[in-house]
């Protein structure tokens, strides 16, 4: 036999065993990934409205048994006032974690884990978050810094897919040229 078969077969054959071992370690490396969305993704408010946006996460088939995120925002146009778990658990025994609401730095920092077994396969809201307009104008992202999402054994998945969303503050109708009558009106002539 050939002394190069020799030497590049096994050579092959460990390759291809780190190859299978290093895909098993990450779930998820070439089908349709989980997706997590801020939606609605774009929208648009007046200075001082409050309003809410949903974190929900589609499996896409996965079984999904755990979920964090770190979600930034713009604090000189948003302050966060709630944040709220969704009905993504529903019906698990879960554990919540993460720093929350900060204001001061401008993220969102939440966690959710089923303790005790099982997964979610079907699509749902992870978390609803009420935020006041604090801003006149302006283009606030809301930009996933992180995200993970998690099996039943714990591993996250490799192909997650973010939607991040954005919020526009724009001036009501009026609110920029208004044209209110002043204290003393001059008398109209017409013609």
């Amino acid at each position: 036999m050939n002394k190069f078969l020799v030497y590049t077969i096994p050579i092959i054959g460990m390759f291809i065993l780190a190859q299978i071992g290093f895909a098993a370690l990450t779930v998820g490396g070439s089908g349709a990934g989980p997706i997590i969305s801020v939606e609605p993704s774009c929208l648009k408010v007046s200075p001082g409205e409050n309003f809410t946006v949903n974190i929900n996460i589609n499996p896409e088939g996965n079984e999904i048994a755990g979920a964090d995120y770190i979600l930034r925002f713009d604090n000189a146009l948003l302050n966060a006032t709630s944040l709220t778990p969704g009905t993504f658990f529903n019906g698990c025994n879960t554990m919540t974690m993460g720093e929350g609401i900060n204001n001061t730095a401008g993220k969102i920092d939440y966690g959710e884990y089923i303790i005790g077994g099982g997964s979610v396969t079907e699509p749902g809201t992870l978390t609803t978050i009420t935020f006041q307009v604090v801003g006149e104008y302006g283009v606030s992202k809301l930009d996933f810094e992180t995200v993970t999402l998690s099996n039943s054994s714990g591993y996250g998945f490799s192909n997650v897919s973010i939607n991040n969303g954005t919020v526009e503050i724009v001036a009501p109708p009026g609110g920029i040229f208004d044209t209110k009558a002043p204290d003393r009106p001059y008398p109209s002539i017409f013609g």
